[in-house]
Protein backbone atom coordinates (compact mmCIF):
# COMPACT_ATOMS: atom_id res chain seq x y z
CA UNK A 1 0.00 0.00 0.00
CA UNK A 2 2.94 2.41 0.68
CA UNK A 3 4.64 1.92 -2.77
CA UNK A 4 0.68 2.99 -4.32
CA UNK A 5 0.77 6.02 -2.19
CA UNK A 6 4.12 6.81 -3.28
CA UNK A 7 3.12 5.82 -6.88
CA UNK A 8 0.34 7.67 -6.80
CA UNK A 9 2.37 10.93 -5.34
CA UNK A 10 4.33 10.89 -8.33
CA UNK A 11 1.26 11.25 -10.60
CA UNK A 12 -0.70 13.79 -9.12
CA UNK A 13 2.74 15.69 -7.67
CA UNK A 14 1.83 17.21 -4.60
CA UNK A 15 0.27 15.62 -1.38
CA UNK A 16 -2.78 17.68 -1.49
CA UNK A 17 -3.70 16.47 -4.84
CA UNK A 18 -3.26 13.06 -3.38
CA UNK A 19 -5.77 13.55 -1.15
CA UNK A 20 -7.96 15.10 -3.20
CA UNK A 21 -8.20 11.48 -6.08
CA UNK A 22 -8.43 9.27 -2.57
CA UNK A 23 -11.56 11.17 -2.16
CA UNK A 24 -12.85 11.23 -5.45
CA UNK A 25 -12.07 7.71 -6.48
CA UNK A 26 -12.34 5.32 -3.45
CA UNK A 27 -10.74 1.84 -4.11
CA UNK A 28 -7.90 3.98 -6.13
CA UNK A 29 -5.40 1.95 -4.15
CA UNK A 30 -6.34 -1.24 -5.09
CA UNK A 31 -6.55 -0.58 -8.54
CA UNK A 32 -3.05 1.64 -8.85
CA UNK A 33 -0.25 -0.90 -10.11
CA UNK A 34 3.05 0.92 -11.43
CA UNK A 35 4.26 -2.43 -13.00
CA UNK A 36 1.03 -2.67 -14.70
CA UNK A 37 1.59 -0.14 -16.92
CA UNK A 38 4.98 -1.34 -18.22
CA UNK A 39 4.00 -4.16 -18.58
CA UNK A 40 0.63 -3.68 -20.33
CA UNK A 41 3.08 -1.67 -22.88
CA UNK A 42 5.54 -4.72 -23.33
CA UNK A 43 2.22 -6.50 -23.58
CA UNK A 44 0.92 -4.30 -26.73
CA UNK A 45 4.57 -4.49 -28.46
CA UNK A 46 4.39 -8.72 -27.62
CA UNK A 47 1.19 -8.97 -29.95
CA UNK A 48 2.42 -7.20 -32.46
CA UNK A 49 1.14 -3.49 -31.99
CA UNK A 50 3.23 -1.03 -33.99
CA UNK A 51 5.10 1.00 -31.96
CA UNK A 52 3.44 4.39 -33.74
CA UNK A 53 0.33 3.03 -32.58
CA UNK A 54 1.34 3.03 -29.17
CA UNK A 55 2.91 6.29 -30.06
CA UNK A 56 -0.45 7.47 -31.23
CA UNK A 57 -2.03 6.37 -27.55
CA UNK A 58 0.38 8.49 -26.19
CA UNK A 59 -0.34 11.55 -28.14
CA UNK A 60 -3.88 11.51 -27.43
CA UNK A 61 -3.07 11.05 -23.55
CA UNK A 62 -0.75 13.91 -24.10
CA UNK A 63 -3.77 15.96 -25.00
CA UNK A 64 -4.64 15.82 -21.66
CA UNK A 65 -1.80 16.18 -19.82
CA UNK A 66 -1.10 19.47 -21.87
CA UNK A 67 -4.30 20.66 -19.99
CA UNK A 68 -3.20 19.67 -16.39
CA UNK A 69 -5.08 16.44 -15.95
CA UNK A 70 -3.09 13.79 -13.58
CA UNK A 71 -2.04 10.07 -15.28
CA UNK A 72 -4.80 9.08 -12.58
CA UNK A 73 -7.81 10.98 -14.38
CA UNK A 74 -6.49 10.32 -17.80
CA UNK A 75 -6.68 6.57 -16.93
CA UNK A 76 -9.51 6.41 -15.21
CA UNK A 77 -11.17 7.82 -18.26
CA UNK A 78 -9.73 5.02 -20.02
CA UNK A 79 -10.94 2.29 -18.06
CA UNK A 80 -14.53 3.48 -17.79
CA UNK A 81 -14.71 4.25 -21.60
CA UNK A 82 -11.82 2.86 -23.53
CA UNK A 83 -13.62 3.40 -26.76
CA UNK A 84 -12.42 7.42 -25.89
CA UNK A 85 -9.46 6.34 -27.33
CA UNK A 86 -10.42 5.89 -31.03
CA UNK A 87 -11.04 9.76 -31.54
CA UNK A 88 -8.47 11.90 -32.74
CA UNK A 89 -5.69 13.50 -30.82
CA UNK A 90 -7.21 16.94 -32.84
CA UNK A 91 -10.87 15.97 -31.68
CA UNK A 92 -9.84 15.67 -27.65
CA UNK A 93 -8.24 18.77 -28.09
CA UNK A 94 -11.22 20.52 -29.22
CA UNK A 95 -14.01 18.81 -26.78
CA UNK A 96 -10.95 19.29 -23.87
CA UNK A 97 -10.61 22.50 -24.78
CA UNK A 98 -14.28 23.50 -24.90
CA UNK A 99 -15.23 22.03 -21.64
CA UNK A 100 -12.08 23.17 -19.84
CA UNK A 101 -11.38 26.47 -21.24
CA UNK A 102 -14.69 27.61 -22.71
CA UNK A 103 -17.23 26.14 -19.76
CA UNK A 104 -15.19 25.95 -16.90
CA UNK A 105 -14.91 22.24 -16.05
CA UNK A 106 -12.07 20.69 -14.24
CA UNK A 107 -10.22 17.42 -14.98
CA UNK A 108 -11.58 15.93 -12.64
CA UNK A 109 -15.44 16.59 -13.23
CA UNK A 110 -15.11 15.58 -16.41
CA UNK A 111 -13.10 12.26 -15.47
CA UNK A 112 -16.02 11.61 -13.32
CA UNK A 113 -18.89 12.64 -16.73
CA UNK A 114 -16.16 11.07 -19.40
CA UNK A 115 -19.34 10.72 -21.33
CA UNK A 116 -19.32 14.36 -22.21
CA UNK A 117 -16.11 13.87 -24.63
CA UNK A 118 -18.05 11.28 -26.51
CA UNK A 119 -21.24 13.06 -27.61
CA UNK A 120 -20.98 14.40 -30.84
CA UNK A 121 -19.88 18.03 -30.39
CA UNK A 122 -21.43 19.80 -33.23
CA UNK A 123 -24.86 18.06 -33.51
CA UNK A 124 -25.10 17.64 -29.45
CA UNK A 125 -22.89 19.64 -27.30
CA UNK A 126 -22.23 23.00 -28.82
CA UNK A 127 -25.95 23.54 -30.26
CA UNK A 128 -27.25 22.52 -26.70
CA UNK A 129 -24.99 24.92 -24.77
CA UNK A 130 -25.81 27.37 -27.43
CA UNK A 131 -29.38 27.45 -26.67
CA UNK A 132 -29.03 27.10 -22.91
CA UNK A 133 -26.51 30.03 -23.09
CA UNK A 134 -29.07 31.81 -24.87
CA UNK A 135 -32.34 31.18 -22.49
CA UNK A 136 -29.96 31.88 -19.21
CA UNK A 137 -28.89 35.31 -20.15
CA UNK A 138 -32.61 36.15 -21.25
CA UNK A 139 -33.40 34.88 -18.00
CA UNK A 140 -35.79 32.49 -19.66
CA UNK A 141 -33.82 29.15 -18.24
CA UNK A 142 -36.34 28.43 -15.64
CA UNK A 143 -34.98 24.70 -15.15
CA UNK A 144 -31.28 25.38 -14.09
CA UNK A 145 -30.29 21.88 -15.44
CA UNK A 146 -26.87 20.70 -14.49
CA UNK A 147 -24.86 20.22 -18.02
CA UNK A 148 -24.40 16.62 -17.20
CA UNK A 149 -28.46 16.39 -17.16
CA UNK A 150 -28.52 19.07 -20.72
CA UNK A 151 -26.19 16.81 -22.33
CA UNK A 152 -27.59 13.54 -21.56
CA UNK A 153 -31.35 13.67 -21.57
CA UNK A 154 -32.98 12.34 -25.11
CA UNK A 155 -33.29 15.02 -28.10
CA UNK A 156 -37.04 14.87 -27.74
CA UNK A 157 -36.71 15.65 -24.05
CA UNK A 158 -34.29 18.54 -24.85
CA UNK A 159 -36.95 19.54 -27.37
CA UNK A 160 -39.48 19.59 -24.84
CA UNK A 161 -37.92 21.65 -22.06
CA UNK A 162 -35.75 24.02 -24.05
CA UNK A 163 -36.84 24.44 -27.47
CA UNK A 164 -40.62 24.33 -28.15
CA UNK A 165 -41.71 26.19 -24.87
CA UNK A 166 -39.89 29.23 -26.39
CA UNK A 167 -40.06 28.50 -30.29
CA UNK A 168 -41.71 32.24 -30.87
CA UNK A 169 -39.74 34.06 -27.79
CA UNK A 170 -36.11 32.92 -28.29
CA UNK A 171 -34.14 36.33 -28.79
CA UNK A 172 -31.88 35.10 -31.27
CA UNK A 173 -33.75 34.94 -34.61
CA UNK A 174 -34.88 31.56 -36.08
CA UNK A 175 -32.49 30.12 -33.04
CA UNK A 176 -35.57 27.66 -33.25
CA UNK A 177 -34.33 26.39 -36.61
CA UNK A 178 -30.49 27.28 -36.49
CA UNK A 179 -30.88 24.37 -33.57
CA UNK A 180 -32.73 22.19 -35.58
CA UNK A 181 -30.66 22.13 -38.42
CA UNK A 182 -27.16 21.89 -36.16
CA UNK A 183 -28.83 18.73 -34.74
CA UNK A 184 -29.99 17.62 -37.84
CA UNK A 185 -33.57 16.90 -36.54
CA UNK A 186 -36.45 17.71 -38.92
CA UNK A 187 -38.58 20.44 -38.57
CA UNK A 188 -41.55 20.19 -36.58
CA UNK A 189 -44.90 20.54 -38.22
CA UNK A 190 -46.79 23.17 -36.78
Amino acid sequence: MKSQVLYLRVLVGVDHNVVKVLKGYSGVLGTLNPEMVESNLKLLRNYGIPNEHISTIDEKLGVFRSFGWSDLEIFGIVRKLPMFLTQTATRIRIVVDFFMNELGYSPHYLASHPVFLTLSFDKRVKPRVEVVRTLTKKNLNRRKAGLFSVLSMSESMFLKNYILPYKDVLPVPDMYNAYLSKAEIPKIKE
